[in-house]
Order: C-alpha cells, then structure tokens, then sequence
C-alpha cells in the first residue's frame, strides 16, 4: 500500500475543504448572516415543497436513464430499489469529492453488483454507469457553453475571468468532443481516457484493464442510431436538465421575487457547472461566492444570491443524505457478511 499517495489524497481533501469552509464563511460575513435569513424567510412551505417535487423527478429520470442502460446489457429485472440506491449512493460521494460530479462510481458499481451477484458482467455495469456519466457531462457542458455566450454577449467580464472560463470550456469539449468521435468510430475511449488522466497507473484501472475490452464493446453498441435505447436515452436526458432548469428558475424567481427569463437562468446554471471544477468538496464556497457575485452582475442583489446558492444547497443535500445512509448500510451489511464467514446474514 503506497501510504504516501494515501497522505497527499488525504491532506488534499481536507486542505480543499479548509479553503471552501473558509469561502463560505467569508461570503456569509460579507453579505450579511441577517439580510441573508430576510430572504430565505420569505420562503413558504409550498415553495419548499414544490422544489422537492422537482428534485424527486430529477431523481426519477436519472433512474430511469440508468435502468434503460442496464436493460441494454440484459442484466435482467432491475427493481427500483437496487437500481435507486447504487445511483443515490453514487451522487452523494460524487457530490462530495473535490471533483466536478464524479467520485462514487466505485460505489455505484459494487452496490449493484452486491445486489445482483453473479448474474450480470462486472464490466458491462460498468459501461453503463460510464455512459451515463458521458450523457451528464455532455449536457452540462452545453449550458455551460451556452451560458458562457450569453453571459459574454450580455456583460463585460474582466481578462483572466474571460480566460479562465474559455480554457475550461475549451478542454472540456476537447475532451468529450474526441470521446465521441472514438466512441461512433469504434475506437477504444475509455483506455485512451485514463492514459490521459494518468489513471491507467492507478489501482482501480489496475484491477479493471482485464475488462476494457468488454467495455468497450458495451459503449460502441451503444453509440449507435440503431441501438434501440439510444434515443430514449437522449430524450431522458434532455427532461432531466429541463427539471434542473425548471428548478433553478423557481428558487431564483421565491428568493428575488424578480423573473429574469431563460437567459439569465442558464448563465447561473452555467456559472453552477463551471464552480463544479473547483477541487472543492460540493463546490463548498465557490458555488455560494460566484452566485452572490453573479445575481449582483445580473441586477439581483448579492443577498438573493447567496439564499439561492443555500436553497440549492439544502435541496441537494437531501439525495446526498439518503446517499450516504445507503453506504453506510452496504457497509455494515459487508462487515456482517464477512463476520459470517462470507455468508450473507
């Protein structure tokens, strides 16, 4: 066990955290801990109420999303439960990973595998959870672009600003842009993507080399216009982002009271998308300081900015807390398991 890379993974993580609890704190001091609690207690029940509901369906289509890939590989009858819990766990360590939305896919993986045993490939699970991820990113990173356009069209952003976002954006469509040229061309992605990102060293990639190639033909199945799931696949993802889009128009316009229309809408879900790269565990006082710094821009007020970042905060600790119940009960059944001598109790 290499406890040096151990140590700096560790002391990366907590020195992340550090710097974002500090952000968050410093935002909260700038702003105002009173004029903040003015505009979120203006907040109703229905209002909180209605935002869950979209947070449930936004949690329902990426379900669904996932348990139509798994339906490709012939992993038989998934039911909602050992489908909704894999994916629940997943989003809850890659939301707190200093990473943009990535971290729990080993979680997902081995919860659904504990569920399944031996009946499906461990491989072709895994192809589907990293399609998945590839539609996430694929459809963050149009609002993202988007946004950018708009934001640049509509305000004069400082130099390095300007610089920063355009690097960002550009390497990430470089990034997705060549994935999917391999992926359609069936060329092998997934090997070239950890040599890229130095992973191919690591010990995950060191444990699944022997099944690249079994995931690599789950992917170039996929990616085809005469893959049946294909396009429902699509279509899930697009109603997904509209319930995000939907979501975040409605905590904008109960903090603000003010509409702002889809422009102004998609250039702070892009700026939410963007923060998301900071090594930032939840974007922890990036996301809260780049929003209250952003609604001042858009003539909103840095208070509503920062209700907004809090709102959004709250509703997405909700999936990340039952998440993380979740791992902590796969966990304790395994300490059972092997208490037992491999036998499940």
């Amino acid at each position: 066990m290499n406890y040096s890379k151990i140590a700096k993974k560790n002391f990366f993580s907590v020195f992340s955290a550090v710097i974002g609890i500090v952000l968050f704190i410093g935002v909260i001091k700038k702003v105002g801990f009173k004029e903040l609690l003015s505009v979120i207690g203006q907040l109703s029940l229905w209002q909180l109420f209605f935002l869950i509901i979209l947070l449930v369906l936004f949690v329902f289509v990426s379900v669904c999303r996932w348990r139509l890939l798994l339906s490709m590989i012939n992993s038989g009858q998934v039911s909602w439960l050992n489908s909704l819990k894999p994916w629940i766990a997943d989003f809850a360590f890659s939301y707190l990973s200093p990473a943009p939305s990535f971290g729990g896919e080993p979680l997902r993986l081995r919860i659904f595998k504990e569920s399944k045993g031996d009946k499906v490939s461990w491989a072709q699970v895994a192809a589907t959870i990293f399609i998945d991820k590839i539609f996430d990113a694929t459809a963050n990173l149009i609002i993202v672009i988007l946004g950018v356009i708009m934001l640049f069209w509509q305000h004069a952003l400082s130099f390095p600003l300007r610089m920063m976002i355009i690097i960002i954006v550009t390497l990430s469509l470089a990034v997705i842009g060549a994935g999917y040229y391999r992926m359609i061309r069936r060329q092998g992605f997934i090997s070239t993507l950890a040599k890229l990102f130095h992973l191919s060293k690591s010990q995950l990639w060191q444990k699944i080399a022997g099944h690249v190639d079994e995931m690599e033909q789950v992917v170039h199945r996929f990616f085809s216009f005469k893959n049946p799931f294909f396009l429902p696949v699509i279509f899930l993802t697009i109603l997904r982002m509209a319930s995000v889009v939907a979501r975040v128009y409605l905590v904008i316009l109960f903090v603000s009271n003010q509409q702002i229309g889809l422009i102004g809408v998609v250039i702070i879900l892009s700026s939410t998308f963007l923060i998301y790269f900071l090594p930032f565990p939840g974007g922890l006082g990036g996301f809260e300081s780049s929003q209250a710094f952003l609604f001042v821009l858009l003539g909103l007020g840095a208070q509503q900015g920062l209700a907004y970042a809090l709102v959004m905060r709250f509703a997405e600790m909700i999936p990340v807390s039952l998440g993380i119940l979740v791992v902590l009960q796969a966990s304790m059944k395994s300490f059972l398991n092997n208490l037992n001598g491999g036998r499940t109790p």
